[in-house]
């Protein structure tokens, strides 16, 4: 089951490039916006990797319960450090985070809460959105998205890794 917020971020994905013909999604378990994504852009090749075996076989998993996953190519691999050449029309960064923007459904979280991950969390988003960009292709889009409210797990990622990229 997925929230209406993170079903929107697919969707904005999806309408960010609507003729996309490759879609790589690189931290993908457990999969619903994966499935937007093939959903919505029929004719697209997509890629979906995460750096969880075991949480990319249940993905694969879910996905072998719909038709159209089918065209959905799924791979163990950190996003960090892309291992081929390919570039992609649409890339789908929603990257791991603290959560805190969940807390309400899942209380939990509060208890596991550190002050020393937000910045440990912080390297490895950016490390991501970094590596994703150098495998965007020409005149493609890519949306990063995040379920922190905190800003140094979104917008300050973001202004970052630009500043830093010159973009």
């Amino acid at each position: 089951h997925m929230d209406g917020a993170s079903r929107l971020v697919a969707e904005l994905a999806a309408a960010a490039a609507p003729g996309a013909k490759t879609v790589w999604d690189c931290c993908a378990a457990p999969g619903g916006k994966t499935l937007i994504l093939a959903h919505r852009l029929a004719s697209a090749e997509i890629t979906a990797t995460d750096i969880s075996a075991k949480r990319l076989a249940q993905t694969e998993a879910r996905f072998r319960r719909y038709a159209y996953a089918e065209r959905i190519r799924c791979g163990v691999a950190d996003a960090t450090s892309p291992s081929d050449g390919q570039t992609y029309d649409l890339i789908l960064c929603d990257v791991p985070c603290s959560g805190t923007g969940t807390l309400a459904g899942n209380p939990e979280i509060r208890h596991r809460l550190k002050p020393e991950e937000f910045p440990r969390q912080a390297a490895r988003q950016q490390a991501i959105l970094k590596a994703a960009l150098r495998r965007l292709a020409p005149g493609g889009r890519l949306v990063y998205s995040t379920c922190s409210l905190e800003p140094e797990e979104g917008e300050q990622i973001v202004a970052d890794v630009i500043a830093g990229t010159g973009i």
